[in-house]
């Protein structure tokens, strides 16, 4: 199953799987059509072809009627459970945990934050 990664060495097309250049992996980081192979971004330029990748969460085939490497097929996808409010949420566990232990024990602690 080919699923798009921070960093990709295999081609994410379904249909193609070809090992990428250094250059392609460099590249990966400033622009998402560099997950695909030289043959691949060309056929997606001519219209030629077919061109598919699935989406990180649901799975969902998708091509070049998306945007070429996007991740997510969806708006649903794409907030649901999102990495960013898990960092949040952690944050604030640790920061009401730190305080808890500044000021003495939780006998002693006095705030009103919530998590």
């Amino acid at each position: 199953m080919v699923i798009l990664k921070r960093r990709n060495d295999n081609c994410v097309n379904i249909h193609c799987n070809i090992l990428l250049s250094q250059y392609e992996i460099d590249r990966q980081y400033r622009s998402w059509r560099y997950r695909f192979c030289n043959k691949c971004r060309r056929l997606t330029k001519n219209g030629r072809g077919t061109v598919e990748w699935k989406c990180v969460k649901c799975g969902k085939i998708m091509s070049t009627a998306n945007r070429i490497g996007q991740y997510f097929c969806g708006r649903e996808c794409r907030e649901g459970g999102s990495r960013a409010a898990y960092s949040l949420k952690i944050y604030k566990l640790n920061r009401l945990a730190r305080q808890i232990s500044k000021q003495g024990g939780i006998d002693k602690y006095k705030c009103k934050m919530t998590i």
